[in-house]
């Protein structure tokens, strides 16, 4: 999923800072939301890490892109419900191309 094109409040620069403050909030939440699911799969530390932080990156740019104003961007109140939003859309996408694939396949058959 591309990012929506950027807003006028955007500045790469200046928003740096917010930006990681962001993307470990949004890692702290996954890392609270897998630790329930631990006890399922046990996994090296450091590939978990490695693995939370990539997609925590891929939410933030999104979440980044998306809100209309720095101050909706740095809402934390609503942060976990922006991270479901884009997370169900991304799902979703991922699950109609893969449907796509499949049928190519089915008609190349």
């Amino acid at each position: 999923m591309m990012p929506s094109s950027a807003q006028p409040w955007h500045d790469s620069s200046a928003d740096a800072e917010v930006r990681q403050k962001i993307l470990n909030k949004i890692i702290e939440i996954l890392k609270t939301s897998t630790k329930a699911k631990a006890g399922a799969q046990q996994e090296n530390p450091q590939v978990k890490l490695d693995k939370t932080t990539k997609v925590a990156s891929k939410l933030e740019e999104q979440i980044y892109f998306r809100s209309k104003s720095k101050e909706e961007y740095c809402d934390i109140s609503t942060i976990s419900e922006r991270i479901r939003i884009v997370a169900k859309e991304v799902g979703n996408m991922n699950r109609k191309r893969i449907q796509q694939q499949q049928q190519q396949q089915q008609q190349q058959q």
